[in-house]
């Protein structure tokens, strides 16, 4: 159910924009923390890795550079716990997150 609902964020947005650009940013605005708290608490490293994926997903398409340091801080926190405990699946997968968020200019 979790991965579910990280899944549907990009497509929630994707649609709130539709509204105009001051609809999404309060939309953004309202999602966001709620958001980085699921990560910052979720115990299972795969479903932390899908709400980064939809993070990544949101910002570049979305969002251009909405994404804050502690929302960078939470994906390489989460990567350094996923190599820590061998899950390298999960420790790839925010690599590559990282690395597009990286290329697509919203990490300085």
């Amino acid at each position: 159910m979790r991965t579910a609902a990280a899944e549907s964020l990009p497509f929630l947005l994707e649609c709130a924009r539709i509204r105009g650009p001051d609809y999404l940013t309060q939309m953004w605005q309202f999602i966001c923390p709620e958001l980085l708290k699921a990560v910052d608490s979720e115990p299972e490293l795969d479903v932390k890795a899908e709400h980064m994926h939809a993070v990544a997903q949101v910002c570049p398409r979305i969002l251009f550079g909405v994404l804050a340091k502690h929302t960078l801080h939470i994906l390489s926190g989460a990567a350094s716990t996923a190599f820590s405990l061998g899950d390298f699946h999960v420790f790839f997968r925010l690599l590559r997150i990282l690395e597009f968020v990286k290329a697509a200019g919203l990490m300085r």
